[in-house]
């Protein structure tokens, strides 16, 4: 198995933050578990890396779980048809927090938030006009 980047956050609504990507944002799932009432977990693919959602222990053993909101984080992923995706999503219940925009950086972008607050930016290359400037 080759190596992997993966974003990992623990919810107490583990059932809802994992519909959330499976069924909201239609990702597929790479692996998911429940061996317990407090041990449960899903590996969603996000093109070329991996976000995992699993429940939050009251078990103080598992302390590399961070326990407030996410500030200053966003999740970006690349796709091949931002438009396409935005499409998909516009039917479904999805907090999207920035439709469709052309930014000055080259990217095609969406940005939707997650219901624990995540926010998720995807985007598509698009070609970048300098207008003469270099």
């Amino acid at each position: 198995m080759a190596n992997q980047f993966r974003c990992a956050y623990a919810t107490d609504k583990y059932k809802e933050r994992a519909e959330f990507y499976r069924e909201g944002l239609g990702l597929e799932i790479e692996e998911s578990w429940d061996r317990s009432e407090i041990d449960k977990g899903t590996l969603f693919k996000a093109e070329s890396g991996i976000i995992e959602v699993v429940l939050r222990s009251s078990d103080e053993s598992h302390g590399e779980w961070e326990n407030h909101r996410p500030q200053g984080f966003t999740i970006v992923i690349e796709t091949d048809d931002v438009d396409e995706l935005y499409e998909s999503l516009s039917g479904r219940k999805i907090n999207i927090t920035e439709g469709l925009k052309d930014q000055k950086w080259g990217h095609r972008s969406l940005r939707v938030s997650d219901p624990n607050g995540v926010s998720l930016y995807f985007y598509s290359e698009i070609e970048v006009i300098n207008n003469g400037q270099d």
